[in-house]
């Protein structure tokens, strides 16, 4: 097996003992966070941790506390970890025992670890994981039993009314089918109406640069690898602190393309590249709860490839969840077209998008994104963003 790096032993866990940091004098990172620091013997780190040293289990704490089981050494075991996380001495201790040594690598190399290690239970975590917790929230199973009983017995009757009575049968339906469209109209105006209205507004005090919270933005991505460009270049454009930025590029690992067009990017640091292990549906919410795994915010944001926010929308939003009760967990930004105004049919889809997006007391679900979570927001298991 082959090595890479030469570092000294971080700590040795002792029981009962406190979170405190590491000196940076013994080779570990200073923001590591274990009890305490035993000298010893270099310990080479291996290029791959060995996978039977963890199970399917401590995916979550390992996310959680920016850790990963390594390799074992002669008098103990080589803990890889990224970062300060609360509790993650106290975790350790209970999962592992206390010979342990914690050794500090860059949070990439752990997270593409920790990937690695987990992919499968990673991926079918975003397409299973909220159907197994929440049924009733999710659209893998389209029709439920008592929905299939209503529409066999709806064309049943129809059917039967085509054969016996024609003419009242076709009559019936015409005059179904207005009222459905007429309580369509009737829902698009009261849309407007409630548009119209002024908006509810709460006092937003801007947040200095230094309290600003961490933000995750997530952007999927299939097949538009001609987006990159001008989507990187609104991104870049954000006015938020970089280092308090955690912008995540969600495409499918078989998307080679789009990929390519990433990596041409020259991304800054704050940008990282999520590849998303190929699998069925090819949906947005799977590609998302993939990533959403390794989000790093207290916030997180969805865009589209074509979306190009405001600079100060990050801010703003933040601001406003400053400001708004407790108990709001998503905030919509306004949606609408940027070209509208080149035409008549461009202006007829930005006045439905006006009516349904703009100015409304309720967050509309649509095809888009935009939509912004507190990460302490209730939101069902398993992610569906």
């Amino acid at each position: 097996m082959g090595y890479q790096g030469v570092v000294r032993p971080g700590a040795a866990i002792a029981p009962g003992a406190p979170d405190i940091d590491v000196p940076p004098d013994v080779g570990a990172s200073p923001d590591i966070g274990v009890s305490s620091v035993r000298a010893g013997a270099d310990v080479r780190l291996a290029l791959r941790p060995d996978a039977t040293l963890s199970t399917l289990r401590d995916l979550d704490p390992c996310l959680r506390y920016g850790v990963l089981p390594w390799q074992r050494a002669e008098n103990g075991l080589v803990i890889a970890a990224s970062g300060a996380a609360p509790g993650r001495a106290a975790w350790l201790r209970a999962r592992f025992g206390n010979e342990l040594h914690i050794v500090a690598i860059s949070r990439p190399r752990l997270m593409r670890a920790i990937e690695a290690r987990f992919q499968t239970r990673l991926s079918r975590n975003a397409v299973h994981a909220l159907a197994r917790a929440t049924p009733a929230l999710s659209a893998r199973r389209v029709v439920t039993r008592g929905q299939a009983f209503v529409f066999i017995a709806a064309l049943a009757t129809i059917c039967c009314g085509f054969a016996l009575w024609p003419r009242p049968t076709i009559g019936f339906l015409a005059g179904l089918l207005t009222l459905l469209f007429i309580a369509n109209i009737a829902f698009r105006l009261a849309l407007v109406l409630i548009g119209a209205e002024e908006p509810r507004r709460f006092a937003r005090t801007p947040i200095n640069r230094d309290d600003l919270p961490l933000y995750t933005v997530l952007v999927p991505l299939y097949r538009e690898a001609n987006m990159l460009a001008p989507l990187v270049h609104a991104l870049r454009r954000l006015a938020y602190p970089p280092e308090k930025l955690d912008i995540k590029l969600v495409i499918e690992a078989d998307d080679h393309g789009t990929l390519r067009a990433a990596m041409a990017q020259e991304l800054p640091p704050w940008f990282e590249i999520v590849r998303v292990p190929p699998s069925h549906p090819r949906t947005k919410p799977k590609a998302c709860n993939y990533a959403l795994a390794f989000a790093r915010g207290e916030f997180t944001v969805i865009f589209d490839a074509e979306d190009r926010p405001e600079p100060d929308q990050l801010a703003r939003a933040a601001a406003a969840f400053r400001a708004l009760p407790p108990d709001y967990g998503c905030l919509q930004a306004r949606l609408n077209f940027y070209n509208r105004d080149q035409n008549w049919l461009t202006r007829l889809f930005a006045l439905d998008y006006a009516s349904r997006h703009s100015r409304l007391g309720s967050v509309q679900r649509n095809g888009g994104c935009r939509h912004r979570y507190p990460h302490g927001a209730p939101r069902p298991e398993g992610g569906d963003l």
